[in-house]
């Protein structure tokens, strides 16, 4: 496992070796490599970093009731609905120009 310095620093994990990459939780149907929700949290920022090595169940469990309340909402068409698909296109371009902003999107 790569440690919680490396993840921290948002350095690249270390290459996966093929078959040492195990699925680490199925949510909402999706399986999640380990390699793929360590990717995910290393890219959301140190706090969301530290609460993950801190308590990977935890934040699992979070995560995949987050995963269900969304599957639910969109079920009932709520990010089609106002004012939530105005609220979903307007964070969406806050963080796109953001990103853009802090040279995060390569070119």
């Amino acid at each position: 496992m790569t440690s919680a310095a490396v993840f921290a620093q948002g350095q690249p994990a270390p290459p996966v070796v093929a078959g040492d990459d195990p699925v680490a939780a199925v949510i909402e149907g999706r399986e999640w490599k380990k390699s793929e929700l360590e990717a995910m949290v290393r890219s959301m920022g140190p706090n969301i970093t530290r609460n993950y090595l801190a308590d990977k169940r935890t934040f699992l469990q979070t995560f995949a009731l987050m995963a269900k309340l969304v599957k639910m909402a969109e079920t009932d068409g709520m990010d089609k609905q106002d004012p939530h698909s105005w609220r979903l296109f307007y964070n969406r371009m806050v963080y796109l120009a953001q990103a853009r902003a802090d040279g995060q999107i390569a070119r």
